[in-house]
């Protein structure tokens, strides 16, 4: 059986990464170069409820913190 990856919707996948706004996702979604590595296009069920994979979620965590963790040896430096 194949290993398939959770569904996470939108809002969800927002508290998870801090918090972030609905414009901010759709500036990511419309604009990857502004987006973290491993952003992905949402998926969408129905016409209005976008998903994000569980993998992709935990992709961009690790991009975000590793930023975050680069920015502040630099600020302590």
């Amino acid at each position: 059986m194949p290993d398939f990856d959770e569904l996470v919707a939108d809002p969800q996948m927002r508290r998870e990464l801090g918090g972030i706004s609905d414009i901010t996702t759709w500036r990511w979604d419309h604009d990857l170069t502004r987006a973290p590595n491993g952003w992905e296009p949402p998926i969408r069920i129905g016409s209005r409820r976008k998903y994000r994979t569980r993998g992709m979620i935990e992709r961009v965590k690790a991009a975000l913190f590793k930023v975050a963790t680069q920015e502040r040896e630099i600020g302590a430096g």
